[in-house]
């Protein structure tokens, strides 16, 4: 080989190098996710929630619902599987125990399980890129098993007053899941926007709950064949270290048509601060710890903390 072939042959190759490595330069290094599914084909998840709740209850008798600091408890469990390239399936359930103050002002312990979830969901990454920010897209579709009920002293509503102290705990933003006797289907949408340190992420979720027995109600209190109470939430996270990120968040949830109500069907809306720490182990495991602050609202005397975590399988 001649010294002008041999010559013309590194050539080549420190250009395919010097390419090579700008394209790796270009890509933005990316940061874990807690609105996102990891990108392995199992995960699982699970969160438990404290804290202290004072709320409307819509009864003639039983006008509010208060558990104390400590006493209202939230267990979280979840799973789902990628099934294809893009998308989803999975489940998740919900348990609340609570002690629930009487009207006596004494405190009785209750337990119950909420709708367990049935979901599925497509993903769209990288639906669009500018300025170095990309956009991510999800749609889910979810249908509840109609579990949720009372199943004590119809007079004293303890389970009915225990799903809503947990559905109070996150905001009111899960009514498919602690709303007993319907039957939950519910739309919902998020879209992330990120970059290498920083995420925005946007959700909404449009929820219907089918009525489908009026046995237990509280006293005094008229039904909704359909109800729905539409919520959103938007939250801002910046992750200084892979290992470490922390986020401020705020929901609002609506309730547009009260599946239970006394007087009015519509409730005035109900909004969320929740700022959050978030720390990554590898790819595999995210922990998650986050306080949950009613601002205004029904609900203003509730507040709560969480730790969550989630791994990638």
């Amino acid at each position: 080989m001649s010294r002008a072939t041999l010559l013309s042959v590194l050539a080549a190759l420190a250009t395919c190098a010097a390419t090579s490595s700008a394209e790796e330069l270009s890509v933005p290094e990316r940061r874990p996710n807690d609105t996102r599914e990891p990108s392995r084909r199992v995960s699982v998840w699970t969160s438990f929630r404290i804290g202290v709740v004072d709320a409307p209850y819509p009864s003639a008798t039983l006008g509010e619902v208060r558990s104390e600091a400590g006493q209202a408890r939230l267990f979280r469990f979840g799973a789902a599987a990628r099934v294809a390239k893009n998308a989803w399936v999975g489940a998740h359930a919900a348990y609340v125990l609570a002690g629930v103050e009487q009207p006596a002002g004494s405190y009785r312990a209750g337990g119950v399980w909420g709708n367990p979830i049935l979901f599925a969901r497509v993903s769209r990454p990288e639906l669009w890129h500018t300025g170095g920010w990309t956009m991510h897209g999800d749609l889910s579709l979810s249908l509840g098993m109609p579990v949720a009920a009372e199943r004590g002293n119809p007079y004293e509503q303890l389970d009915r007053r225990a799903l809503t102290i947990g559905n109070v705990l996150e905001g009111l933003k899960n009514p498919e899941v602690f709303t007993p006797n319907v039957f939950p289907v519910a739309l919902s949408g998020s879209t992330t926007l990120y970059r290498k340190y920083f995420q925005v992420s946007l959700s909404l979720e449009l929820p219907l709950l089918v009525r489908l027995s009026d046995e237990t109600i509280p006293d005094g209190a008229s039904t909704s064949a359909i109800g729905f109470i539409p919520n959103g939430e938007v939250q801002l996270a910046a992750w200084p270290w892979s290992w470490f990120g922390l986020s401020l968040g705020a929901s609002l949830a609506w309730p547009v048509v009260e599946p239970v109500y006394i007087s009015s069907r519509q409730s005035p809306p109900q909004t969320m601060l929740v700022p959050r720490l978030l720390f990554a182990i590898g790819d595999a495991v995210l922990i998650g710890l986050d306080v949950e602050l009613a601002a205004g609202g029904p609900a203003s005397g509730t507040a709560s903390a969480a730790l969550s975590v989630r791994l990638a399988l």
